[in-house]
């Protein structure tokens, strides 16, 4: 029967009695990011969070152990370098941690590794992606990476209000959409009054790229778009649209498919 072993309260012998084809090791990553007076630092943590339970529930399912590392609550996020609470690591310092990191399950024998993450920042994508792909060159892991890849592709297409409502019009950092989704996870995390009394600030995701900190958004607050307008559905939507393409991606991936069209990312 497939179960879940939690690698913190584990033994290394209840780990090395799971069979290693049919175990997929699970690591959360996400920074301590400010994401505007009304959604708390920790909110890219907790939609990775989300995403593993939801990706170790179809696991289970499908037949495989999960073994479920504790969450890395850091990473790479110089656009919020300037806020209190922010927590940036360099790339490269990022890259080479994890890298490590994963290369310790491989060289023990297990090599199928998924890092879910949903921080869309390039200098943080490409620090999971040159991690996963170092790991596995050099110790023949299966590592995969690549949750933010379906959302990239939503706001590469066009307006979020395409997919989302005229409501996210503009939106790109700590507007209405994550304050809906998590809203659908923890309301009582989401600052709706003060998210209320926050001014319209659209800002196009692909603008974000000429900024040098998120100080230049919302006069200096750090959001975009309308979070005042964040309601349950939108959030229930989001994991709607990603969580079972998410999932069926890495089902796909630990049958050894080749899934890197579906979980690679080319800023």
């Amino acid at each position: 029967m497939a179960r879940v072993v939690e690698l913190a309260r584990a033994t290394w012998t209840e780990v090395a009695a799971l069979e290693p084809e049919r175990t997929a090791v699970c690591l959360a990553v996400g920074p301590m990011e400010e994401h505007g007076p009304h959604l708390p630092l920790g909110t890219d943590v907790f939609n990775a969070e989300a995403m593993q339970r939801r990706l170790v529930a179809r696991l289970l399912e499908a037949g495989y152990d999960a073994l479920l590392c504790p969450t890395l609550p850091y990473g790479t996020a110089p656009l919020a370098r300037d806020f209190p609470g922010s927590v940036s690591i360099r790339r490269e310092h990022l890259a080479a941690f994890v890298a490590d990191l994963l290369a310790s399950f491989a060289r023990n024998g297990f090599p199928w590794i998924v890092v879910t993450s949903c921080h869309l920042d390039p200098p943080f994508i490409r620090a999971l992606d040159e991690a996963c792909r170092t790991v596995n060159e050099q110790e023949n892991a299966r590592a995969v990476h690549g949750y933010e890849a379906l959302v990239l592709r939503d706001l590469a297409a066009g307006d979020p209000a395409e997919v989302w409502g005229e409501a996210a019009a503009g939106d790109s950092h700590a507007g209405m959409i994550e304050a809906s989704y998590l809203l659908a996870l923890a309301p009582e995390l989401v600052r709706l009054e003060e998210a209320r009394r926050l001014p319209p600030v659209p800002v196009a995701f692909r603008d974000l790229q000429r900024l040098r900190s998120f100080r230049q958004l919302g006069e200096g607050l750090g959001y975009t778009g309308r979070p005042g307008e964040a309601s349950l559905a939108a959030g229930e939507l989001w994991w709607r649209r990603y969580e079972p393409a998410y999932g069926e991606a890495v089902l796909r991936h630990l049958r050894g498919e080749d899934v890197r069209d579906l979980l690679a990312w080319t800023p």
